[in-house]
């Protein structure tokens, strides 16, 4: 976005906005945002150069939305964080009596702490046409939505994904209050075991059976009016009764034996007198029972035990219909054959939303001609001498769930850079870090991509790297 860049001052990350000529801030709101520490906001700092208003945000130690989701999947625990966080805001807004409306709900724009877990929103005073465009909340908050449902894993459970769409659709027709937001991803959904399928709710005038639904229409609905599948289901568990029964004989076969060896070894206390054959005999009779007991197959002892329940019709998303029903299928096969699916989508969502150049599609389908690592030139104790870089975009910081290369050094931040490939050319970008990124003594403005050579001198905040490339 042009009107909005970012500055570093004191190892202290800014993001500037600067105030157009059509904006009416009000004193009241300026004093208010600069007075208070509002908890759910963004630090705000006004400063006047040139005759020009400046609104310096601060958001050291905070990423980016659009960062974070770019290269990491939207699950259910990051929902309910986004619900909850523009809950808090919007109580804290009234409380404060500022405007709602001057809440920029933009990916770009709302900042995440990822240690604890919290958003911060861009609070713009005023009417700005290039950031707010004068949209309502509840259009900002709709197209936040259609951003969480693009970025949202599909690959999770089909209950789950009916709540998202759910959620959805609820704010399209503005059923929701947006500071009970929370509640609705207060609870996680579990997976609907009723083999009756009587949750599943069915319009009782339309037909079960032959209605078509248009796509783009029906997008992510749950369709009541197709049947819901009925899912059989069959397991082989122990039967209890001829276990109970097994161990019940072995324990005669085992005494049968005990009681002939104490014939044979002592049979002057025995009360009952018998021949030693046959004291044999009944040591004889119980091994062979408790032996063929023991071999026994497990099936003798088991029983088939069924059970089935009902899945509605969920329809895919009309303009990536094959991913959808990939979707479906990942629900239903193993680990290994979900991994392939889910890189098999990421390459359909690479060319579904606009048209592109071929070059630049074969560019950024071109698998990485060079190998890359990253050469420690320091002697601090604890640190890899070699970071090899094995996957593109690689995510570079100390917090290990969101980084595919963790550092753990004080100085470097939770998600610090980021190190693409597209085609021969091989590029860094400073993602917000406290202490910076260098390309050979330079430093990096966030969000600033810089190409790398062979032999660069990379510093990550105070640990110095050489680039290797091969």
């Amino acid at each position: 976005m042009d009107a909005v860049r970012f500055e570093n001052e004191n190892n202290i990350n800014y993001m500037v906005i600067e105030e157009k000529g059509e904006q009416a801030a009000l004193d009241f709101e300026l004093k208010m945002l600069e007075k208070n520490k509002i908890q759910g906001l963004l630090p705000l700092y006004i400063r006047q150069i040139n005759n020009r208003r400046l609104y310096y945000y601060e958001i050291t130690a905070k990423q980016q939305m659009s960062k974070i989701f770019s290269f990491n999947k939207i699950k259910w625990q990051d929902l309910k964080m986004i619900c909850e966080g523009i809950a808090m805001m919007v109580h804290t807004v009234n409380e404060y009596l500022l405007a709602l409306e001057n809440i920029i709900l933009k990916p770009e724009l709302i900042f995440m702490d990822l240690s604890k877990r919290q958003l911060y929103f861009t609070y713009y005073p005023g009417v700005n046409e290039d950031l707010a465009k004068h949209e309502k909340a509840d259009e900002q908050l709709r197209q936040l939505f259609e951003y969480i449902l693009e970025h949202y894993d599909h690959s999770t459970e089909k209950e789950e994904l009916m709540t998202v769409y759910d959620m959805y659709q609820k704010i399209v027709q503005n059923e929701y209050n947006l500071e009970k937001l929370g509640e609705f991803v207060s609870e996680k959904p579990e997976k609907n075991n009723r083999p009756d399928g009587e949750d599943i709710q069915k319009p009782e005038n339309e037909e079960k059976t032959g209605i078509k639904q248009d796509n783009e229409k029906n997008a992510g609905k749950v369709i009541d009016a197709i049947p819901c599948e009925t899912v059989h289901e069959e397991k082989e568990v122990y039967d209890v009764k001829k276990i109970n029964l097994q161990k019940g004989i072995k324990a005669i076969a085992g005494a049968c034996i005990l009681w002939g060896m104490l014939h044979l070894l002592l049979p002057d206390m025995m009360l009952l007198q018998v021949s030693s054959i046959a004291a044999i005999i009944f040591i004889a009779a119980g091994s062979a029972v408790f032996l063929v007991l023991e071999r026994m197959p497990k099936t003798v002892l088991s029983k088939m035990e069924y059970s089935s329940y009902s899945q509605p019709f969920v329809m895919p998303d009309s303009t990536e219909d094959n991913i959808g029903k990939q979707e479906e299928e990942i629900s239903l096969t193993q680990n290994a054959e979900a991994e392939n699916m889910r890189s098999k989508q990421q390459e359909a969502k690479a060319y579904s939303g606009h048209t592109m150049l071929l070059s630049e599609y074969m560019a950024s389908h071109q698998p990485a001609q060079y190998a890359l690592k990253l050469v420690y030139q320091g002697n601090e104790q604890g640190l890899e001498g070699e970071l090899p870089v094995s996957k593109f975009p690689c995510m570079i910081g100390s917090f290990g769930q969101h980084c595919d290369i963790r550092i753990e050094h004080a100085m470097v931040s939770r998600i610090h850079m980021c190190i693409y490939c597209q085609g021969a050319d091989i590029s860094v970008e400073d993602l917000n870090s406290t202490n910076g990124t260098y390309v050979n003594g330079s430093r990096l403005a966030t969000g600033e991509k810089y190409s790398i050579q062979n032999g660069d001198e990379l510093k990550i905040a105070t640990l110095l790297y050489k680039v290797e490339i091969s």
